[in-house]
């Protein structure tokens, strides 16, 4: 895989900030697949997702609701109603034009960074539970981070994270996408990643 020439097609797609928080996603989500997934082995997924799954974030609100609706893409109404969580799904697809061999695992791991899914497979819980912890966010509460690590496997914090994400979205008086909701009660009862 050429990821000089992925890097650079991404570090001309966004600002220098949002390039540096790719790049620490994409070392984030390895080092957890490292830590909890002993034997997990395609690291260059890992980086390609981690890299390119906010190829599309600076996109306007238009951009995005229209590329998506030209592409067929299918959203969740929570998408629709805020088309920046397309940002996903369409990085996804431009992914799929750009490199039409890639594989599945990384397109479903991009498509659900944004609000997460059960069918987000392994690859994507590692790289939605990155790209919320990456040592370059500035959202996280002192000592967050390394509660989160206290974790004992990559569905325990991927739980915790969209438990996060659950309440900050009460707080503002908002409901949680129904996926991300799917997936709270998927963890609680359980349910693993593959």
């Amino acid at each position: 895989m050429d990821f000089t020439r992925i890097e650079h097609y991404v570090a001309t797609q966004v600002s220098a900030t949002r390039y540096s928080h790719c790049l620490s996603a994409a070392r984030e989500t390895i080092a957890l697949l490292q830590r909890y997934v002993p034997g997990f082995t395609d690291f260059d997924s890992a980086r390609l997702a981690g890299v390119w799954h906010d190829v599309a974030r600076q996109w306007t609100d238009g951009e995005l609701l229209s590329y998506a609706q030209e592409q067929g893409i299918p959203m969740e109404d929570e998408e629709v109603r805020y088309p920046m969580l397309l940002h996903g799904p369409v990085a996804s697809r431009l992914l799929e034009q750009q490199m039409p061999q890639v594989d599945e695992a990384v397109k479903l791991a991009i498509r659900w960074h944004t609000i997460g899914s059960v069918a987000m497979g392994l690859l994507g819980a590692a790289l939605f539970v990155a790209d919320y912890m990456e040592p370059l966010r500035r959202h996280l509460h002192p000592g967050e981070r390394d509660t989160l690590l206290e974790s004992k496997s990559l569905e325990g914090i991927c739980l915790r994270v969209v438990e996060s994400h659950l309440a900050h979205l009460e707080h503002k008086g908002k409901e949680g996408a129904a996926t991300t909701q799917a997936l709270a009660v998927y963890l609680i009862g359980g349910g693993t990643f593959s």
